[in-house]
């Protein structure tokens, strides 16, 4: 998640800073005060965690734009590190100050140093680094004459990601993916794909079209390729950001293995459960992960048998958002069934709407307006069609978690 105001690192920075001045290293009364000025301003008992520069980040400078728009500059993050300098004032009186800044300097190093990473529970994550500033370098921070030279220490903070502009158009999707060949006994997926058929307007014949890794909608047919998935037994494993516990495919999705051992089908169902507890969870449209776990079952030498499970590695699917029905233009407003539109674990700005290139916007609720589009249950969206839009077909483009719904069309008469 990107950031728009940079003095929101410096506050998660500064509050990392604030919370080491407790009991038994700080017992001189009240914290003292940590502020963002530059340490001529910090006239106070207190510390200074000044922002005196900036740079951009170059590993993070030639990231493509998601969508057609221009210039494609404006819609890729900026991704910069930030340069602070650390420094203490006391104002104590007896002879003590330098001890006491010297004091908080060390509560503060120390508190940066076992917090190298700072997570703010909203997708950000920044990296607190002490900078290696040499004794004969570090004078040139402070002016002649106008200060005088104070302890310090200086850090970077990155990568800070800076908010930007919101896509208004959306490039296709990417069919291929690369895979490498391994050993035959340890399971190892090699592909996923599937088979997607559509029928283009003003044609009779239908189209298919193979797509890895696979992008499948519920009800669809998956197929996993590989080596290694002979055993007495297997299970696909589903992963996915949303899921702390392990979860598994269960019978609706007809897990079968094909003769030969090498493919893998399945049929994305709308859920799959929890494999301690059984418990039914919703399979969203979104990014997921496929893993196989091979069981195999062998005669131990005391009796019985034992249970031998060696899980592949996980490779990249897609389950897309799927549509049903398109019915309408009925007063220029189409309506839209399917699968899934809302979800209390799908954000509202997950969806989203093309017709052609042009995204439609969602309704706000102060009047269904030309090119907005709302969702009105679980499965079913209203279109209101864009004005200007001439007649003919176009493709109608349902994005849900990044996810693209398969081939569809609307026409307009």
């Amino acid at each position: 998640m990107a950031v728009f105001d940079l003095g929101y690192v410096t506050q998660q920075v500064i509050k990392v800073i604030r919370a080491a001045f407790v009991p038994p290293v700080w017992t001189a009364g009240l914290p003292p005060e940590v502020r963002p000025d530059p340490p001529a301003k910090v006239t106070s008992e207190g510390l200074s965690f000044y922002l005196y520069h900036l740079q951009e980040n170059t590993h993070y400078k030639n990231l493509p734009a998601p969508g057609k728009d221009q210039p494609a500059v404006k819609y890729v993050p900026m991704a910069l590190s930030l340069f602070y300098q650390l420094s203490a004032n006391s104002i104590l009186e007896d002879g003590t100050a330098a001890y006491n800044e010297q004091l908080m300097m060390s509560i503060a190093i120390k508190a940066l140093h076992d917090h190298p990473e700072i997570n703010d529970g909203n997708g950000n994550r920044f990296r607190i680094t002490l900078q290696p500033v040499k004794e004969t370098e570090s004078v040139h921070y402070w002016t002649a004459g106008s200060a005088p030279l104070k302890l310090s220490a200086y850090y970077e903070v990155s990568v800070i990601l800076l908010e930007p502009e919101e896509t208004t158009s959306y490039t296709g999707r990417v069919l291929t993916y690369g895979t490498y060949l391994f050993t035959e006994r340890t399971p190892r997926i090699t592909a996923c794909q599937n088979t997607i058929s559509f029928t283009i307007p003003g044609e009779i014949t239908p189209r298919q079209v193979t797509v890895q890794p696979a992008q499948a909608a519920p009800g669809m047919q998956i197929e996993l390729t590989g080596t290694g998935f002979n055993g007495d037994g297997i299970e696909l494993v589903l992963v996915n950001t949303r899921w702390k516990e392990r979860v598994i495919a269960d019978a609706p999705w007809n897990v079968l293995l094909e003769a030969g051992g090498s493919r893998i089908t399945a049929t994305v169902q709308e859920t799959a459960v929890l494999q301690q507890t059984a418990v039914i969870v919703p399979v969203l449209p979104g990014i997921y992960a496929a893993g196989v776990t091979v069981i195999r079952k062998r005669s131990v030498p005391t009796g019985g048998i034992r249970e031998f499970r060696d899980t592949s590695n996980q490779f990249p699917f897609t389950v897309s958002p799927r549509i049903d029905t398109v019915t309408g233009p009925v007063a220029n407003v189409v309506t839209v069934t399917g699968y899934l539109f809302q979800h209390a674990e799908l954000p509202e700005e997950d969806v989203a709407v093309y017709i052609g290139e042009q995204r439609l916007n969602r309704d706000t609720g102060g009047g269904f307006n030309a090119g907005e589009f709302r969702v009105i249950a679980p499965g079913t969206m209203e279109l209101n069609l864009p004005a200007g839009l001439t007649a003919g077909t176009h493709p109608l483009r349902i994005l849900v978690a990044g996810a693209e719904s398969p081939p569809r069309w609307i026409t307009v008469l």
